[in-house]
């Protein structure tokens, strides 16, 4: 089997005995395309750092990473948010977004000046190839959205609305909200996308289809806020 896409290395499986039908053929196709820094925001406890590919997290670092404000070094850590092993190598771990955690708050409205050196490394060990500068407003963060309730309790076959509301308020007034029941077959939703109001909030209505327990996904799009709540 030949597996091609435009941007990564050819990979051909080993040679195949068919019958009996061969599943679950997988390879590890690998870009090797300059990484870069796809979005970068800054809030008052950390800077959000995302690259468009996976990148090693030894090339990751305190050293290659770094953040200025007025002319100085901020104070502060690396680290990964949504890490994991590499597919060739376990002990080789990779990811594709990092968190910058401030030693001291930075207030809100200021700037502060991200830097991204050229020697951070792809997962296929390709480095970036020229050093990212990013000026970026420190604003409020999304912490949290889910629904007001802890528990809410939907009938069989019937309906109840659900509040939904994010912290801070201020920070996700008009900001748009995936829903997702994590079962379709217990629980369904009127709406997939909902806007939040000025005071960041939301109403959805949940239908219950089966009798069970199950969980509402939210997530505020183009940010890091996310959350779950029991149905």
């Amino acid at each position: 089997v030949v597996y091609e896409k435009e941007g990564y290395e050819t990979q051909r499986s080993a040679g195949l005995p068919v019958p009996p039908p061969q599943l679950d053929v997988n390879v590890n196709l690998i870009r090797y395309a300059q990484p870069t820094v796809a979005d970068a925001q800054a809030y008052e406890n950390g800077i959000d750092i995302a690259f468009d590919l996976y990148m090693k997290n030894s090339t990751v670092n305190d050293l290659t990473v770094t953040v200025e404000q007025g002319g100085k070094t901020v104070e502060g850590s690396l680290k990964a948010t949504n890490e994991e092993c590499s597919y060739d190598d376990e002990e080789v771990m990779l990811a594709s977004r990092y968190r910058f955690v401030t030693d001291s708050p930075l207030a809100v409205g200021s700037e502060v000046k991200l830097k991204v050196s050229r020697l951070a490394r792809s997962y296929a060990d390709i480095p970036m190839g020229v050093d990212v500068e990013r000026t970026l407003t420190v604003g409020r963060e999304i912490t949290f959205v889910g629904a007001e309730d802890s528990v809410s309790v939907v009938p069989y076959l019937g309906s109840h609305q659900i509040v939904i509301s994010a912290r801070s308020a201020e920070a996700a007034a008009y900001h748009k909200v995936t829903v997702r029941p994590l079962s379709d077959n217990i629980a369904a939703v009127d709406a997939q996308s909902v806007t939040l109001d000025a005071e960041g909030k939301a109403y959805i209505t949940v239908d219950g289809l089966l009798p069970g327990v199950t969980y509402l996904q939210f997530s505020v799009d183009g940010t890091q806020g996310s959350g779950m709540s029991e149905i």
